[in-house]
């Protein structure tokens, strides 16, 4: 049987926001920029300090790290390097305050530092300190204009934000300085979804995929693009290699089983639906839609269940409002 909703405006429309509720958390893990380190003479003690904690912040051992570089500070308190690195010890445990005190030392001694400004500027962003973030990628740029990593940087806090505009230009320049950058093409075509733009979104989706083969968040998202544009098939292709690297992904369950169901597939759709609900029991969405392919089966009551649960989960949700109230006429209640 053929998946023929009667609401195909509803089923239709809102899986690009989707994708943006699904992705907007999911940025990558990224260090101190590339920019060379600060020069300066190290006392051999203190050297070893820093090397230890440098290995520890690599292995995400941060109480670790946040102990070495302290032990560096002690056996030399002029040691920006550690101060430097410390401070992104603290901002990866999330204790911004305690990273801005040492990224503020580190700029007032050496205010030429490029990694010190991105560095305070991504402390500020996890404040939701947005303008002083901004400024302060935006002195990065302006000392090392070719630092494809604060463009970057400013990229996402822009697409954080909402501009799309500007956070499109700033993707574009991390590009121009660094080709071969996954994250930025994935990233930017997550913009032209902000735009609701899918086929360049699918573009730079498969741009990223191109360059980093195993990056699953990209097949899930132009899986996403596909469907806005009614291209299902490779939509379920997308869903699947996604799952392949990662099992986990409530949203590739999800996205998976409105293809199917859209190819006609409805008992492996509503499947798809039950494992996404495992994994993520509070998607109002996944509960929607697995509602609309089982009344598209003949099952009213749990179509109506599906429907009111999504309604409890978002309580202005129209779409389950609608479809419970469809629900409802039908079983004559």
């Amino acid at each position: 049987m053929t998946f023929v909703p009667k609401y195909p405006a509803l089923l239709a429309a809102g899986w690009t926001l989707a994708l943006l509720v699904l992705l907007a958390g999911c940025q990558p893990m990224a260090g101190p920029s590339a920019v060379r380190p600060l020069q300066t003479e190290t006392a051999p003690e203190a050297q070893k300090w820093l090397d230890r904690g440098r290995d520890f912040l690599a292995d995400q051992r941060y109480e670790e790290a946040l102990g070495a570089f302290t032990k560096a500070l002690e056996a030399d308190p002029s040691l920006a390097e550690a101060r430097l690195y410390r401070g992104t010890a603290w901002l990866r445990m999330n204790h911004q305050e305690r990273a801005l005190e040492d990224f503020d030392q580190v700029l007032a001694a050496h205010p030429e530092d490029v990694r010190a400004w991105i560095e305070r500027g991504k402390a500020y962003a996890a404040k939701r300190a947005f303008d002083q973030a901004a400024a302060d990628f935006l002195q990065a740029i302006e000392i090392s204009p070719m630092e494809a990593s604060a463009y970057y940087e400013l990229a996402q806090l822009r697409r954080i934000r909402g501009e799309a505009d500007a956070a499109l230009a700033a993707y574009d320049r991390v590009l121009d300085i660094d080709p071969d950058n996954a994250l930025a093409y994935y990233e930017r075509g997550l913009v032209w979804a902000m735009k609701e733009k899918p086929a360049e979104a699918a573009q730079d989706f498969t741009r990223a995929l191109e360059r980093s083969p195993y990056l699953s968040r990209a097949y899930t998202s132009r899986g996403f693009a596909y469907i806005d544009v009614e291209e299902f098939e490779p939509a379920l292709k997308d869903f699947s290699q996604a799952l392949d690297i990662s099992p986990d992904q409530a949203a590739a369950y999800t996205g998976r089983g409105f293809a199917r169901a859209k190819l006609g597939d409805l008992d492996l759709a509503v499947q798809d639906f039950n494992r996404a609900l495992a994994l993520d029991p509070q998607d109002a969405k996944a509960y929607f839609v697995r509602g609309l392919t089982r009344a598209q089966k003949g099952e009213y009551e749990s179509a109506l269940a599906d429907a009111e649960k999504a309604l409890k989960i978002k309580p202005d949700y129209d779409s389950a409002r609608r479809l419970a109230q469809d629900m409802r006429t039908r079983l004559k209640r």
